[in-house]
């Protein structure tokens, strides 16, 4: 019996992609991954954001490296989104300090936060964050004046934001 490579390849392909033999995500990136607020999650197109939200207001936009940004919810809590290419790839939660007490005040979300994804890989003054590489996604917490903010976002998307942004910076130099 004869095998052909092009047998050999499909089935080298079939076996690496088996689920059998992917590792499977813990609850934290899963936790990550699938983060939704509202209805509105990493990935959502702007149409549908703006039909869930129709008083969101734009922030900001540039069109020469396609992102936006968009507030939603004036009160407590309240969302800020940014989108590239028309899909939201950051979403940050801003709770207030009033907002935070109605919910037991910041040690139930710092409680929270470490039981859903585990110690934090960095933290520094009163901020701390997490990465999920295998989903894309790192998950930032701060405390601020105001209460707090949490942020989910597709890390592979920044990484193109942020080379746009880098490759059409101007400083006179």
């Amino acid at each position: 019996m004869k095998i052909s490579s092009v047998g050999i390849a499909v089935f080298a392909i079939i076996l690496i992609c088996s689920p059998l033999n992917a590792e499977e995500l813990t609850k934290a990136e899963i936790a990550a991954q699938d983060f939704s607020y509202q209805g509105i999650g990493i990935g959502t197109t702007l149409k549908d954001f703006k039909r869930r939200f129709p008083n969101a207001f734009l922030l900001s936009s540039d069109k020469s490296s396609m992102t936006s940004k968009y507030l939603s919810g004036i009160g407590a809590p309240f969302m800020n989104v940014s989108f590239f290419r028309g899909k939201i790839y950051e979403i940050t939660i801003i709770l207030t300090s009033e907002k935070l007490s109605e919910i037991g005040g910041q040690s139930v979300l710092d409680k929270k936060l470490i039981d859903t994804f585990g110690a934090p890989y960095v933290s520094k003054d009163n901020t701390h964050g997490w990465k999920f590489p295998r989903v894309h996604r790192y998950v930032r917490y701060a405390v601020l004046d105001i209460g707090a903010a949490f942020s989910f976002c597709d890390s592979d998307v920044e990484e193109q934001v942020t080379a746009i942004k880098a490759k059409k910076l101007h400083l006179g130099f």
